[in-house]
């Protein structure tokens, strides 16, 4: 199944958005939109109409989104590289909080902290960039977004967000370190690669506003009137403004000591509002400004739109790239986020709800049709059988237990005629004692029976005995002839032991 995943970026100027549709084997970039922000209306910044002009652009997305993935601004973000003896990314992760909360200064709010690994040092240990951000700031981005709409799942650092923008776009090479310099309007985020490795992030506290500020100034104009020009589609000139850019960034690559000759600066966001900003960088730093290849997922759109709004991109990506990934949605935040998103869809499991109660008592209703029709075809074929069964007259009151009783009654009728007709052991065993003289010496031991004859075995105190047992035996009215099968004397107790074979009359079992 597709999901959408939007990135989400805004500033004063303009909002930024991008779609990402992912599935299971493939990742396409489907849209790429920035608004100018309307400054018609208000006074000194655009900031009170924010919400429309997000949704203004969500609608012009025209789409549903599964994921929404921002940022907490730069501004508000404060960076720290750490060594630790360990790799264990649990492990620093416990031990991180306590250590930055120490460097910083004291201010309001919880502070929320998550970091990025950097590889080794010469000493073996782990360097990694802890990142920083206070709750006010971050709940401050999350309801720009929430009231647009849409709820942020993650809210990255934009230094970090563009690590998966380069990544996922551009064929980046092992032995090239590429500086990616996202100018904004109220500040700059750094990221620098060694290939696919990060080697630093960072940010600049001054972005395309101050230049607008500067430039104003030169020409004795209103900032208001330049920053319409950069609406229209003009480019400007920076001149000497874009020093302290240059400046900057040179003194990042002297500290993390980067050859120059094996680096490319990739100039995105307002940067490409200037025309000489590119120039500047490769002339006074002796880096290339040769793009890299693209590379990953497919772009659809142009070199500089992609640019332009490359933040929005990286943000995009990080919903399927998750690797050194910073989220400032944490702890208490990420609970918020799951009430919202719980309250987002009471709507969709009513309905859901509704519709399993409604089949609910579909079933139920065919259910109990369904049992009518057997209940009365079951009494039909009843009836039928009690009509057929039972004597004629008999009145249909309880069918199945009048059946029951008359089968009774039939069965125990049956079963008496029968006693009647049939010998059975202990009634041959009554005749037989019954005709035996008391003072007859004679004990049976054995008595079987089958279809058509009976045996009797046992001892006597003479041949005379046995052979008056015989004729007794044959005088029984179920018995048609008796046979003396032997008759011997035991040489021990000097009784004669004897086993007598009876045929059976036509009354016998």
């Amino acid at each position: 199944m597709a999901r959408k995943t939007i990135g989400f970026y805004w500033d004063r100027l303009s909002i930024q958005a991008c779609v990402v549709r992912s599935t299971l084997t493939e990742v396409t970039m489907e849209k790429v939109v920035k608004v100018w922000r309307d400054l018609e209306g208000h006074d000194e910044s655009p900031s009170s109409g924010l919400v429309d002009d997000m949704k203004r652009l969500i609608q012009t997305l025209g789409m549903s989104i599964d994921t929404c993935i921002a940022c907490v601004p730069e501004r508000n973000l404060m960076y720290r590289v750490l060594h630790r003896p360990f790799s264990d990314k649990k492990k620093i992760a416990e031990t991180l909080v306590p250590e930055v909360e120490g460097l910083l200064p004291q201010a309001e709010g919880r502070l929320f902290v998550d970091f990025v690994t950097m590889g080794k040092d010469d000493t073996g240990q782990t360097v990694l960039c802890a990142l920083s951000a206070r709750e006010p700031a971050i709940e401050a981005s999350i309801a720009g977004v929430r009231q647009a709409g849409l709820e942020a799942e993650v809210m990255d650092a934009p230094s970090c967000a563009l690590v998966a923008g380069m990544r996922n776009c551009f064929d980046l090479r092992s032995d090239t370190h590429y500086v990616v310099m996202h100018m904004g309007w109220d500040d700059t985020s750094i990221c620098i690669l060694n290939g696919k490795s990060i080697k630093h992030l960072g940010g600049m506290p001054y972005g395309l506003g101050i230049i607008v500020d500067e430039i104003s100034r030169d020409r004795s104009i209103d900032a208001a009137e330049v920053e319409q020009l950069i609406r229209q589609g003009e480019v400007l000139d920076a001149g000497p403004h874009a020093e302290r850019f240059v400046k900057d960034i040179g003194i990042i690559l002297s500290r993390l000591g980067i050859d120059v000759e094996d680096t490319v600066i990739i100039p995105t966001g307002y940067a490409l509002c200037l025309s000489d900003i590119t120039d500047h960088l490769s002339r006074s730093l002796g880096v290339s400004i040769e793009l890299p290849e693209l590379s990953g997922v497919p772009v659809n759109v142009a070199m500089d739109e992609l640019l332009g709004s490359f933040m929005a991109v990286s943000l995009a990506l990080r919903g399927i790239d998750t690797r050194d990934a910073i989220n400032f949605r944490q702890d208490e935040l990420a609970f918020t986020k799951r009430i919202e998103e719980i309250r987002g869809n009471v709507l969709h499991w009513m309905k859901f709800l509704a519709f399993v109660f409604l089949l609910w008592l579909s079933g139920l209703g065919l259910d109990v049709y369904m049992k009518s029709k057997l209940i009365h075809r079951m009494d039909d074929k009843i009836k039928k059988e009690f009509v057929s069964v039972m004597p004629k007259g008999t009145p249909i009151v309880e069918p199945v237990g009048q059946m029951e009783r008359y089968l009774k009654d039939q069965v125990v009728k049956s079963s008496g005629s029968a006693r009647h007709q049939v010998m059975t052991p202990l009634e041959l065993l009554h005749d037989i004692s019954g005709s035996v003289p008391t003072n007859m010496e004679i004990a049976l031991k054995n008595l079987s029976m089958d279809q058509d004859s009976i045996s009797i075995s046992g001892t006597a105190d003479s041949y005379k005995t046995v052979e008056k047992l015989k004729e007794i035996v044959s005088k029984i009215k179920y018995i048609s002839s008796v046979k003396i099968v032997y008759a011997n004397v035991d040489k021990l107790n000097k009784l004669v032991r004897f086993k007598l074979m009876c045929s059976k009359g036509k009354q016998g079992i």
